[in-house]
Parts: structure tokens; sequence; C-alpha cells
């Protein structure tokens, strides 16, 4: 009876003890936001916690994902604990903890699109793409060779397969293929032969390659230096005329430079674990490019925009447009013009190339994106940006409906008229509005080209563009991001055209894969007479 009665104690403080320690650990993360009440903020993503917002806003529609956000940017321990979650996943059971990765076999990582169905539709091609988003991609191609054509400028479209496209080997067998042709394959197909014609497949150069060397990161979604040299030559082969049948000159030997996570395994949030050796070509003295800035300085990596001369080159001048896998096109491909103006942005600025006027346009666009070359918009005399659009609002969103849209945290609305910009901006009808604040895409370390601010939500939206390229200091201070200078911008406009009520505010950007958005916790109020 004794003996029973002591285990029953020591049972009750046991699990008095659990429950105490487990009372601590729920209550301690709070407890410490007292202490300290700007918390874990998301440095990677916000500079800045955002606001917390105000009673009056309790019964507005955004006022739920308002606390979310500012509660998430202020809950200590929330990066530590994510992360503990993320390298338990990834490591330990070998599954990626968000849909954005997929993890395939020996270590390799894929790419799942922002929406986590990439892999779905595009690989396993579950189903082909509908005709008319055919005929719409197909379009949008002829028009880019055709405006450019009346301007007497050559047009090359440059299509960079995606890593599951020539590494399908390494992709869980769970996601093998339900159809033998691609969706690329279907593009093509469409096109007349005239356009097909400015269109280069880099799938078959790369297939070939990869007998003899890995062209693609194992933990990043793009290729490597050396993916880049092969596409670069198949590049410099068809703007050359060379004949298909010619032997490729052999790659260069590799040497390690320490070990990386790319960004795959940055975006799971997981390094160790999941890491690879970070080499690069061995390049001999006769091989160091040629091609230099304005003043004479090496290429910049990874800019938003690169002006580079080699005057030895055999090509006149070029514009090539890119998304984050033309960034390593630049160094071997640069020294096959005498001037190329690099521009990372999946939109043209029609104004630039008339001032420009190059002897060809490439356009370089990754193999999952090849919806957007639907969009058309800017090819019009009027381009989707403050510079030719005008700064008026537009009933509706800037994008279509179902565009590929990332949430982000990345932005702010500093001021309005002067002066610090309230939760609440209230103007009247017609009335003059003169905003600043900054945006960035965090992830690409970049400002974006074109920016929106919307208002409104549902059939209720209105959109305008802004001035991008405002110098922001104090962002790249709390960052440590120089690329970032120019991510501040600018309106000045009025009212004109917004109907009276109350609306969220949000910004909008255009990224190189979609488009991102981004809630800056304030609202515009339209009245005939504010109180």
């Amino acid at each position: 009876m004794s003996c029973a009665l002591t285990v029953r104690r020591i049972t009750h403080w046991r699990d008095a003890v659990l429950i105490a320690l487990f009372a601590v650990g729920i209550a301690l993360p709070a407890l410490t936001m007292l202490v300290s009440w700007q918390g874990d903020t998301r440095s990677s993503e916000n500079p800045n916690a955002a606001p917390w917002p105000r009673l009056r806003q309790l019964l507005t529609p955004g006022f739920p994902r308002r606390f979310d956000t500012a509660f998430s940017d202020r809950f200590n321990g929330r990066l530590a604990l994510i992360s503990l979650h993320h390298t338990i996943k990834a490591v330990l059971f070998r599954t990626s903890p968000i849909r954005e990765v997929l993890i395939g076999d020996d270590g390799w990582l894929y790419y799942n699109g922002d929406d986590g169905t990439t892999m779905e539709r595009d690989f396993r091609r579950v189903s082909p793409l509908p005709r008319e988003e055919l005929d719409a991609i197909a379009h949008g191609i002829g028009q880019r060779v055709e405006v450019l054509r009346a301007r007497g400028i050559d047009y090359l479209l440059i299509i960079a397969p995606d890593k599951y496209t020539i590494y399908p080997e390494h992709v869980p067998a769970a996601y093998q293929s339900l159809r033998q042709r691609s969706p690329l394959d279907d593009v093509l197909d469409a096109l007349p032969p005239t356009i097909r014609a400015h269109v280069l497949d880099l799938r078959p150069a790369l297939l070939a390659a990869k007998v003899d060397a890995q062209l693609y990161w194992r933990t990043d979604s793009h290729w490597n230096l050396l993916g880049a040299l092969v596409a670069s030559r198949a590049i410099s082969a068809r703007l050359h005329g060379a004949s298909p049948g010619d032997p490729p000159p052999p790659l260069p030997r590799l040497q390690s430079s320490g070990t990386f996570a790319g960004d795959l395994a940055r975006m799971i949030g997981v390094t160790a674990g999941l890491t690879e050796t970070l080499y690069k070509p061995l390049r001999g003295p006769d091989e160091r490019g040629c091609a230099r800035d304005g003043a004479g300085a090496k290429i910049e990596y990874n800019a938003s925009q690169n002006l580079l001369y080699c005057a030895s080159a055999s090509l006149g001048s070029a514009m090539i447009f890119r998304d984050s896998m033309g960034t390593d096109l630049v160094f071997p491909l640069a020294d096959q013009f005498r001037k190329s103006l690099w521009i990372n942005s999946r939109t043209w600025d029609l104004s630039v190339i008339r001032q420009f006027a190059p002897d060809l346009v490439i356009d370089e666009v990754v193999e999952r994106n090849l919806p957007l070359l639907a969009e058309v918009g800017f090819l019009a005399p009027q381009s989707a940006n403050a510079a030719t659009y005008g700064q008026r609002w537009l009933p509706g969103q800037p994008y279509y409906a179902d565009t590929r849209l990332t949430d982000a945290t990345s932005c702010a609305l500093d001021e309005v008229n002067g002066a610090n910009s309230p939760v609440e901006f209230v103007a009247a009808p017609n009335a003059a509005i003169s905003a600043r604040g900054w945006a960035a895409n965090m992830d690409e370390a970049q400002a974006p080209v074109e920016t929106w601010i919307m208002v409104g939500h549902g059939a209720r939206t209105y959109s305008i563009p802004v001035h991008m390229g405002m110098a922001r200091t104090d962002i790249v201070q709390a960052t440590g991001r120089e690329s970032l200078l120019g991510a501040g911008f600018r309106l000045d406009a009025t009212t004109k055209g917004l109907p009276s009520g109350t609306y969220p505010i949000e910004i909008a950007w255009r990224t190189t894969d979609g488009w991102m958005k981004c809630d800056p916790a304030r609202l515009l109020t339209i009245r005939a007479k504010p109180r």
C-alpha cells in the first residue's frame, strides 16, 4: 500500500512538472514580447515589423490579416522553431516542409512553383495547355517579332529549360510524366514557321552536354556556370549561323570553391544537410572576358541593368531581357557584342528600345514561365509603367486573374502629401495625392522595375502605376543590400476616377516569375467633405 502510494505521488509530481514546463514553453514567447516588443522581425523579408492595426479597424475586412502579420513579426522564437521543424522534415524524413520545393532522389531539389503545382502541371503533364492559352502564347511571341520588325530590329526568344526537363531521373517516381509531350513542345508546334524561326530551344544542347558534366545545381533552381556556358555557346552558334552538326568545344575543367546551399535549400530554411560543392570553371589568360562597362569596370554580377562594351566582338548591338536564369549568361555572352544592354525584366520599355536602337533583342524566359509570353500590354504605344502610361487610376488589377501571385511584406507607404503616412488617409474627390514609399523583391535582392498601387478589393479595385528608382539609403542600410538603392517610389496624381468610399491599399510589382503583392496596412478614404 505504501509503495503504491509512493508511486502515485511520484507520478503526480512528474505530471505536474511536465504540465508546468509545457505551460512555460507555450507562454514564454508571448511573455518575452512584453520585454522586447519588436520580437523576431523577419529581416529576410522585411527590415521592419508590420505595424499593429488600430482598434478602429477592428471591423474592417483586412483586420485579421494585419493582426496576424504584426503578431508573427514579433513572436519570439518563431524563426528558430520553424527552422527546427523544417530541418527535421527535410534532413531526417526527406520530405519537403513547404509546397514550393520538391525533394528528389540523391539530394536533388526541384522548384514546384509559388503555387506548389508546377511539377504536377509541367512535369507530370496531368493535362495539356488549353488551346486558347497556346494561341495566346503564340500570339504574344508573334507580336514581339512584329513590333521589333517594324523598327528594323531582329528578335530571338531563348527558352531556358527547367531543371526537371534536363534531369528527370532524380524526380521521385510518384511524379513521372503522364504524357510524352511537354507544354514547351505544344507551344513550339503552335507557332507558324516564320515565328518559330525566332525561337531557340536550348534542350538539345543541354541534354547532349549533361553526359560530360553536371549542368544544374542540385540545391538550386538554376543551371550552374557550366550549364550557362553550354547555353551561351548554343546562342552564339545560332547568332553566327554555325552548322548544328559542328562539334562543340570541350567544357573547361572545374575548381572547387567551398560549399553552398542553393536557393531551394534556403527556401526550405535548411542549410545543414542540404549543401553541395561550389565550383567554377578554370579559365586560361586568353579566356578572360573583354566585356566592360562604360568606365572600364568588370561586369557587376546580378545587376538589374548592365550596359557593356567589347570592341573586339564580331556582333553589333543587342538588348537582352532576362529572368534569373539569364544572370550567368552575361559573362560568356556579353563578349559576342560590341555593345549590349542587359535588363532584368520580363517587360520592355519601348522608349528605351527606341533610344538604344539595337540590332537585336534577345528575350530569355525560363520554361515554366511560358504563359507570361501571352502578356503584350507593354508592347502597346502606352506601356504599362508610369513613365508612358501616366499616373491615373485604372479599374481592375494590373495583372491577370490567374497570374502567379506571391504575398510579400517587403514594402511600405511612408509619406502622403508631405507627412508621415497615417493608417487612414482621407482625401476629397479630384484632390491631389503625393505619396512616397518603397518595394523590393527580397528573394532576388532587386528593386522592381514596374510597381503599382492598388486600392479596394474585388470588383471595386483600382490601380495606378508609380515612378520607381528613388534612392533609399535607409533600405540599403537596413538590409545590407546595395542593389536595393533604387527601391523607392513616388506617386504624383489625383483621386479623380475613384468613387467615394474607404479602400484598403496594396502595393504590387512585377517580378521575373510573376507578381508580388504587399499590404502596407494603410487605408484610403474618399469623401466630399473630409472631417
